[in-house]
């Protein structure tokens, strides 16, 4: 009704002695929609305007915001742009999402006539610290939800994925089924476990870019769990000595290598027992942390990956002292664990002795020439092949380069016979 009053008492012209047109919109106001911070302008044009005036006006609070060629609003955002008759612009700049309204173009005749148009305001999306779940940590076989709430004009989407990319146990309708993806403000995760541990980003979009994401690291709890191999190694004198360690836990565990020290068989024969090749150690001995600045003889080496924890102890040069029983122990908050192993001397690999062509050589041109054969070169020959043979089959030999009347891969049997053969050939 002010509003009313207002435009009814501004100067109107009027026209005595002759008939004349009201003014008339040409056509309507359009909608414009636009991103926040931009500039929205809305155009109202009309004809025939003579002497009367053109207001905007806020429509949800009726606020004057313009009159004519002045700016009655105190907010500096706010001009307006004409040119003289025809058409008159409402400028809004840095548009706020308090913008979002419907705008009315005014000419003050006698009957007041209007046109009505709106803004729509875009907002990217936004990410709500304030209500999102920060890192989160729970025991294994518990549940636990993460929530990401995101505003934005339209509404936000908000979809869940694994940072590594790699899919995830999700429940629904009571049962599990492995996705890549899942779409909600919470992401619901029953009876967590281990391999769920990472990080996992909360992406809220619409229509208007960028998209924004959150990045909530979800962590699991458990006591270590203690793998050690091998569990039983036998090594000879003087080789690398790796024994393996690899321990699962969270948070990360406290893990060290130990020894039983032995308890030696005969105290009394000490000599005796040092020319012993096989020492017997009888466990419940006491036991030695093994710590690398220790001993120059040996080393360790520790890594990490996730909640995956390996410790190696590395003996470059393997003697008798570094034979007998050892644990890995790991332990964390949440508990402690042990795993051993036993570690013994075996004797050295030897390679036979090679019948070389310097100690018995038959080939072709021996036959051709026609030369005596003695048959105890024959026996020699005999003995040594299988020897040779007895042996490999516990050490394969490298193979002999050069020719070979008979191949160390052909049937022993045969290669008497051809022997026995020749021989008979020069008694």
């Amino acid at each position: 009704m002010m509003l009313n009053i207002l435009f009814l008492f501004l100067p109107v012209s009027s026209y005595q002695g002759y008939q004349y047109t009201e003014p008339s919109f040409l056509h309507s106001v359009s909608n414009v929609t636009v991103s926040a911070g931009r500039e929205a302008i809305l155009s109202c044009s009309v004809s025939n305007l003579q002497d009367f005036k053109v207001g905007w006006i806020k429509a949800s609070d009726q606020s004057i915001l313009t009159l004519h060629k002045r700016v009655i609003t105190n907010n500096k955002r706010i001009h307006v742009t004409h040119d003289e008759h025809s058409t008159w612009n409402l400028h809004i700049k840095d548009v706020e999402v308090e913008d979002r309204d419907c705008y009315m173009c005014q000419i003050n005749t006698a009957t007041i006539k209007k046109q009505v148009g709106c803004v729509n305001v875009l907002v990217p999306p936004d990410i709500d610290e304030n209500k999102t779940s920060r890192d989160i940590t729970v025991r294994e076989g518990s549940n636990a939800t993460l929530v990401c709430v995101a505003h934005g004009l339209p509404q936000p989407k908000v979809t869940w994925r694994r940072e590594d990319k790699q899919n995830f146990k999700l429940h629904r309708h009571n049962s599990a089924h492995n996705v890549s993806k899942y779409v909600g403000t919470s992401l619901p995760l029953i009876d967590v476990r281990r391999h769920q541990m990472g990080s996992f980003l909360c992406i809220a979009s619409n229509s208007v870019p960028p998209a924004v994401s959150k990045r909530i690291i979800l962590n699991v709890n458990f006591s270590p769990s203690v793998l050690v191999h091998p569990q039983l190694i036998g090594i000879p004198l003087g080789e690398k000595l790796v024994l393996n360690c690899t321990v699962e836990s969270y948070p990360k565990p406290i893990t060290f290598w130990q020894k039983e020290q032995p308890l030696l068989a005969n105290r009394n024969n000490q000599a005796a027992i040092n020319n012993k090749r096989h020492m017997e150690f009888s466990t419940g001995g006491r036991k030695q942390m093994l710590i690398s600045q220790s001993d120059p003889d040996y080393y360790i080496e520790t890594s990490s990956s996730g909640y995956i924890h390996t410790t190696l102890l590395i003996v470059p040069r393997f003697t008798l002292k570094f034979a007998g029983v050892y644990e890995c122990v790991s332990s964390n908050s949440l508990g402690s664990e042990v795993a051993g192993t036993r570690v013994y001397d075996i004797p050295a690999a030897t390679l036979p002795e090679k019948t070389t062509l310097a100690s018995f050589h038959l080939d072709i041109r021996t036959l051709q020439r026609g030369d005596n054969v003695p048959s105890s070169t024959v026996s020699t020959y005999f003995q040594r092949n299988e020897a040779r043979r007895t042996t490999a089959a516990r050490v394969e030999p490298k193979p002999e380069v050069g020719p070979r009347f008979f191949s160390a891969s052909q049937p022993l049997r045969i290669q008497n016979i051809i022997l026995l053969f020749i021989a008979s050939l020069w008694q």
